[in-house]
């Protein structure tokens, strides 16, 4: 593809000076424009993967197809041999910069090491030079002469050693580069597929041209139509760029991902588009994976893009709230070759055993915090627990000026109880005792055992008068109560008292206990309180 010649068809000329411009010529520079307007749409995109190759390639392109149409207009030896030498520029690096962006593309670019890059140029390099001074050894061309044959070509170019060289180079870079797009279009999804045969589409038009030109078969003469081809191939990339989002969605990552990884593996573009996810990641989802890339991580999981559009890079989430499965997100910026953020990796973890097993674990956690706070033998609350929500809710009348009364409950003659009927039966009727305290209380009251046979109520809420109908009707349901192996009657005594805001639970627990007393030297089985 790096021939250069002279082009043209038969056709209305303008006379400008030293050229003679045909409607052939006017037709490259059409395509120049397309050239530069497909470079101007690479520029912005140039922080993608493989775009700055790409803009490179348009910019090769516009050289090489102004220059030839600027050649077809020369009518002397002199200027056609002076675009035919610039021309050059464009058409050496047209094959070293498709090989880069097809490397790129692809995901091959760790290959492009400095030393290699530099090495590549090499050959266009001393090409140019030889063009340049091809006057002194005719490496290139060997002659340049009349064309005896009317049309626009005016003089024929006869090529020496170095331009099979270089030509042999250029195909040998276009070859590789054209296996890797046909192979990555092979190995990947739909979308990547359409992507990879935008690519593949502009490239037969320059080798048939190129072909035809180098081997003799052109339609005239000295004819190379390759530049113009070039300009085709270039307006093709560019509707890539809109239609198939060329660049947008390079597969960046997809070597990288097992397919029979366990976790969910799911790679986004700069654009929080889908590029790529493996089946765990699919089924999580519950997604097909092949209609799904291409489209925004938020439309196909409100849940995935509430957090990929954040700063957080680890999270336990549920996919589906309505789900028992947890699964934990990893976020990580998605690194290209050239060490250019190129979109993120989002890792999705099943952890729903680890969570079902904390659970369990908190579950059990709290039932011994629970147990903690609880008498063993009545199930109610222990001594603890109690002194320590008096502690509280003292406090809260301070700030809040809600009333708390508490009374304290000691079971008389209970010591006979044991001396007669044994422990065993004595800590059943004080089984039964606070299964009868809590029947006749509020879920919101607090009743614990205090030790022995003494027992604390704390109301919350509640004014003195009522705290003293709670305990009085306890005390009366007692009594009555028959409780197995039991003779006698069973009563309590009580003291019941309207707690202060300026006192602690130690000034409450003396003043209800010195209460508590005084019933019991009054003769028992009553309840005795500060109210008047």
């Amino acid at each position: 593809m790096i021939a250069r010649e002279r082009n043209g068809l038969p056709g209305t000329r303008t006379k400008i000076k030293m050229y003679d411009f045909s409607f052939i010529s006017f037709l490259f520079f059409f395509g120049t424009g397309l050239n530069i307007f497909s470079a101007a749409l690479m520029w912005p995109r140039r922080q993608m993967k493989a775009a700055i190759p790409m803009f490179g390639l348009m910019m090769a392109f516009m050289i090489w197809t102004f220059c030839s149409g600027m050649e077809l207009g020369a009518t002397t030896l002199s200027g056609d041999v002076f675009w035919s030498k610039i021309a050059y520029f464009g058409s050496c690096s047209v094959p070293v910069l498709f090989f880069i962006f097809s490397l790129q593309f692809t995901d091959h670019d760790k290959y492009l090491s400095t030393r290699r890059t530099f090495l590549l140029w090499v050959i266009p390099a001393v090409s140019v030079l030889l063009v340049m001074t091809n006057e002194y050894h005719h490496l290139i061309w060997t002659a340049v002469l009349p064309n005896p044959a009317p049309g626009d070509v005016h003089f024929l170019y006869y090529h020496g050693l170095w331009f099979w060289v270089l030509n042999v180079y250029s195909y040998v870079l276009l070859v590789f580069a054209t296996l890797l797009l046909v192979m990555e279009a092979i190995r990947q999804k739909k979308v990547y597929r359409r992507q990879s045969h935008v690519i593949l589409i502009g490239i037969p038009l320059p080798w048939i041209a190129n072909l035809l030109y180098i081997s003799g078969f052109s339609p005239m003469q000295g004819f190379d139509l390759t530049p113009l081809m070039f300009s085709i191939t270039g307006l093709l990339y560019s509707l890539g760029l809109y239609r198939y989002e060329l660049l947008d969605l390079v597969p960046v990552a997809r070597n990288k991902i097992f397919e029979d990884l366990q976790d969910g593996l799911i790679v986004l573009d700069m654009q929080a588009r889908l590029v790529d996810l493996n089946p765990v990641a699919a089924e999580m989802l519950e997604l097909n994976a092949s209609g799904a890339i291409g489209n925004p991580i938020s439309n196909l999981s409100p849940v995935l893009g509430t957090y990929v559009s954040s700063d957080i890079s680890q999270v336990e989430i549920k996919l589906k709230p309505e789900s028992y499965e947890w699964q934990e997100l990893r976020v990580s910026p998605l690194i290209d070759g050239r060490g250019v953020l190129s979109g993120k990796l989002l890792i999705l973890r099943d952890i729903s055993s680890r969570k079902k097993t904390e659970e369990e674990l908190q579950s059990k956690s709290r039932e011994l915090e629970k147990l903690a706070e609880m008498d063993t033998l009545t199930r109610l609350f222990n001594r603890r627990y109690a002194e320590n929500v008096l502690e509280f809710e003292i406090n809260k009348i301070r700030e809040t000026g809600v009333p708390l009364s508490m009374g304290e409950v000691d079971l008389d003659n209970f010591k006979a109880v044991n001396d007669c009927y044994g422990h065993i039966r004595g800590d059943k009727v004080l089984k039964q005792v606070a299964e009868e305290f809590t029947s006749g209380t509020r879920t919101l009251d607090v009743i614990a055992r205090m030790g022995g046979d003494e027992f604390i109520f704390i109301f919350r809420g509640t004014q003195i008068s009522e705290s003293i109908q709670v305990i009085e009707r306890l005390r009366q349901k007692v009594e009555k109560q028959k409780f197995t192996g039991l003779k006698e009657p069973l009563t309590f005594s009580a003291g019941v008292i309207l707690c202060r805001p300026n006192e602690t639970a130690d000034d409450a627990m003396r003043r209800v206990d010195k209460l508590l007393y005084q019933a019991k030297r009054a003769g028992r089985n009553r309840v005795i309180s500060e109210a008047k």
